[in-house]
């Protein structure tokens, strides 16, 4: 893995799936009606990693990892520091969405993504190193 540079900001950013919650939140679905809580196939995991660089490329970031699991997206990435987490984010989603509409129609209006996410800028290299590893294990193949 490449080390941080001070023209960038390396950023951690990652979002569940409609329905999904975090970690100690009840867990995903939780208070949802059955068949509430959006769940990736392994199909769209691996297509939305194929994406994201196509993604990172478009809004001019530097990908370091990605990952997506049935419920999360995980993706560690460098941008320039006049970029917040939150804009690359949304774009992200936003984007995302576009690209998995066209293969896979939504047949109602049930978003693909929860509202918000995480992210985390990473000031150290041995953290960023870390999360590049979690996301390493956490991608999907066929």
């Amino acid at each position: 893995m490449q080390p941080l540079d001070a023209k960038h900001t390396c950023w951690y950013v990652s979002f569940g799936t409609h329905g999904s919650r975090p970690e100690g939140a009840g867990g995903p679905g939780a208070g949802l009606p059955a068949g509430a809580v959006r769940t990736l196939t392994t199909e769209q995991r691996v297509f939305i990693q194929e994406q994201i660089p196509v993604l990172c490329n478009k809004g001019g970031w530097r990908l370091r990892g990605c990952a997506a699991g049935p419920q999360r997206v995980e993706v560690l990435l460098d941008a320039r520091r006049s970029v917040h987490g939150n804009q690359i984010r949304q774009l992200l989603k936003r984007w995302l969405t576009q690209v998995l509409d066209a293969k896979w129609p939504r047949p109602d209006e049930t978003p693909w993504w929860a509202e918000g996410g995480s992210i985390k800028p990473q000031k150290e290299f041995v953290k960023a190193r870390a999360l590049f590893m979690q996301i390493q294990k956490h991608r999907a193949s066929l």
